[in-house]
């Protein structure tokens, strides 16, 4: 299984914290992530099965609510 890597940016708003407790979390080594360059990403193997479920919820529901206007935004 590839692993995939999310933006230390977008791992924070999963979790509801701020960007630099994210980056102290890396700091302390207490979250799976790795620099690449100047940036940072979390290592999204790692996530639960909780937040799996909830990103998969939310992106249904977005799509569900704002489908036809995304697919506008694309066709332009």
């Amino acid at each position: 299984m590839e692993k995939e890597l999310i933006p230390l940016s977008e791992y924070a708003k999963l979790r509801g914290i701020t960007q630099k407790a994210a980056y102290y979390r890396y700091k302390n080594g207490k979250i799976p992530a790795k620099k690449i360059g100047r940036n940072i990403f979390y290592i999204e193997k790692a996530l639960s099965s909780k937040e799996k479920k909830f990103i998969s919820q939310t992106v249904e529901r977005s799509l569900k609510e704002y489908g036809e206007t995304l697919k506008k935004l694309g066709d332009e």
